[in-house]
């Protein structure tokens, strides 16, 4: 039963670190295809649309949920309060 926890801390230990490779894995790979992208004659401006498109689909769902998040916790303290 130890042997499991010693995991677990583990990953809690190196959460960040493996949270940091993982970005620059994903931020290496994004450049190498713009490259790719580059050199076959794609333009510039479309390239960055197509970024932040593509950016904002994947943040919008973190930024919705986070919000409904906090906007539940508010609630939640309101109702506990004096004032």
């Amino acid at each position: 039963m130890a042997g499991d926890m010693q995991g677990v801390r583990v990953v809690e230990k190196y959460s960040p670190v493996i949270v940091m490779v993982m970005s620059n894995v994903a931020m290496g790979s994004v450049n190498a295809l713009v490259k790719k992208a580059l050199d076959v004659g794609v333009n510039h401006m479309v390239i960055g649309a197509y970024r932040m498109a593509i950016s904002a689909l994947i943040l919008v769902p973190f930024a919705y949920v986070l919000e409904r998040f906090d906007m539940l916790i508010e609630i939640g303290d309101s109702e506990n309060s004096v004032f």
